[in-house]
């Protein structure tokens, strides 16, 4: 008798022969095990099962650390996207204040320096040096006194 069905002995079996003259050492009527055997089975299937709580209570508790330290991640990726957020928000407010205030300053400063250029015409070469003005800009009477 090996030591596991030792284990699952009734109390006061000691052996094959108590066994044998154990009441439920007797065949079950319209079924095939004998009491003893039925009586391995049922521990048998009552070890498994508790060792298939075991184990599910390991892989529970392993998935619920693995998702607690998710969470833990994604609240920091969180964070940085939070501030990220922040200098999207902080650029768009720099440009868009750009277009409604520089942009149309620049655009009247170079109407007036176009002005300017035409009562002027000694500034005309520097407007042209640095792309600030078209070279079909250049009044008649320049070009004419170019020429001589």
């Amino acid at each position: 008798m090996s030591q596991q069905d030792s284990l699952f002995q009734e109390p006061g079996a000691t052996g094959p022969v108590a066994a044998s003259t154990n009441v439920s050492a007797q065949p079950v009527p319209g079924g095939s095990l004998r009491g003893d055997e039925l009586a391995r089975e049922l521990k048998a299937a009552q070890r498994t099962v508790f060792n298939l709580l075991i184990l599910l209570l390991v892989v529970s508790g392993t998935l619920s650390i693995f998702l607690l330290q998710q969470v833990r991640h994604d609240r920091a990726d969180l964070a940085g996207l939070r501030v990220q957020k922040e200098q999207l928000e902080q650029a768009h407010q720099a440009i868009a204040n750009y277009n409604l205030q520089t942009v149309p300053a620049v655009r009247q400063f170079l109407q007036q320096l176009s002005s300017y250029a035409q009562t002027h015409p000694d500034v005309i070469p520097i407007l042209m040096k640095y792309g600030l003005t078209e070279s079909s800009a250049t009044p008649t009477g320049a070009a004419a006194g170019q020429e001589r």
